[in-house]
């Protein structure tokens, strides 16, 4: 069977990567749900001339390591997420202070322009980010996996946080437009 053929090469993430497309992982995720049906699909009691085994224990170890695989291929799903979003929050910190600090000379005036432009160039990839996370979060939680409250949060704040930026952003061009005056 399709399940005895290819369980060990599909269960295998040592070779998974955090490149993985979306695709790659709803192919990966049903591949899962499809061996998790063809192990429902053993049947339950097994006759060999007047003996009459149960294949419970079996389908129910089988399916227990199918949903286990399941389960952390999402969650490697989820994992890629909060990566990303790490990734974000940090460059959003470092891009604040120089947005806030006070223009006094023409490095200072350099760093700031210089800061601006890195946000204003960075805007699509920031969307984009948070429409991957999104999407990776809402596929693991489709396959089952509960995102716990904190990540729900961190998305939330990463999100507030892009807001405030794009906030201090906005005033410190102002500040550079007023400078210039």
């Amino acid at each position: 069977s399709s399940l005895d053929k290819g369980l060990a090469s599909t269960l295998n993430l040592e070779n998974q990567t955090l490149e993985n497309s979306i695709e790659d992982y709803v192919e990966r995720l049903m591949t899962y749900e499809a061996y998790g049906k063809e192990v429902s699909e053993i049947q339950s009691l097994c006759y060999i001339g007047p003996i009459c085994l149960s294949n419970e224990a079996l389908k129910f170890a089988l399916r227990a390591e199918v949903d286990a695989w399941k389960y952390q291929y999402t969650k490697q799903l989820l994992d890629t997420s909060e990566t990303d979003l790490a990734k974000l929050i940090d460059w959003m910190t470092s891009m604040t202070p120089p947005l806030e600090s006070r223009v006094r000379d023409l490095d200072e005036v350099k760093l700031m322009a210089q800061t601006l432009q890195d946000v204003i160039s960075q805007e699509v990839d920031v969307e984009q980010t948070f429409i991957s996370v999104d999407t990776r979060v809402n596929l693991a939680a489709e396959f089952g996996l509960h995102i716990p409250s904190n990540d729900r949060r961190l998305i939330a704040d990463a999100r507030q946080r892009w807001k405030e930026l794009q906030t201090v952003a906005s005033k410190a061009s102002d500040r550079l437009r007023r400078t210039q005056e």
